[in-house]
């Protein structure tokens, strides 16, 4: 099935309203980073831990994210990278819904571990959609968006996860995680078209 805004794509900049999609995940992917690493200690404090077990929360999805980055950027490139990031998304959301009713410290790390292979999945496709979608002559405007808003993003999620812990608790940083990851998974199911994204072209 074609996606929704296709059509509208082909009349306007389809790759603003990619661009646009991906940069939406970008901060929420990125900000998920802060929004944890500050509720560390209300997590440790929590399950009784030490804070340097609780840290395996990051550590875990770090190591996870540097494992699969290259891979699944290459399994994208056979199999199409809207699957791929439709697959991220859909395990990332999936693993902050579980996260937030973790009953202990290890199911929690291991299931930032499972977003972490998430994250791999999505951050190996955004930049070479962005790639895929803007001409040669834009790349460098368009990559220059990406990273400021990664700076945003870090620093957006400690404030947000700082809010949210202080408000109702360090379980309401993966309840918020879930339906914005679940908003960012129907936009790109909605606007990406695989052909377009999957293969590098000069799109005006």
């Amino acid at each position: 099935m074609a996606p929704f805004f296709n059509q509208l794509g082909s009349r306007t900049n389809y790759k603003w309203w990619v661009a646009s999609v991906l940069f939406l995940g970008l901060l929420v992917t990125v900000a998920d980073f802060g929004e944890v690493s500050v509720a560390m200690p209300s997590i440790s404090d929590h399950f009784e831990s030490d804070l340097a077990v609780v840290q395996w929360l990051a550590i875990g999805n770090f190591l996870a994210i540097s494992v699969f980055l290259l891979p699944m950027s290459r399994f994208a490139d056979k199999v199409g990278r809207k699957k791929i990031l439709v697959v991220g998304f859909l395990i990332f959301s999936l693993g902050a819904g579980l996260a937030g009713i973790a009953p202990n410290l290890g199911t929690l790390i291991f299931l930032r571990v499972v977003q972490g292979i998430a994250l791999g999945m999505i951050q190996g496709n955004q930049m070479a959609i962005l790639m895929a979608i803007f001409p040669s002559e834009e790349r460098g405007k368009i990559l220059g968006f990406q990273m400021t808003l990664v700076g945003v993003g870090l620093i957006v999620g400690p404030v947000v996860g700082g809010l949210l812990t202080s408000w109702f608790g360090w379980r309401a940083i993966f309840y918020f995680n879930f339906p914005m990851g679940v908003i960012c998974l129907l936009l790109i199911i909605l606007v990406l078209d695989e052909k377009r994204v999957s293969s590098v072209q000069d799109v005006n």
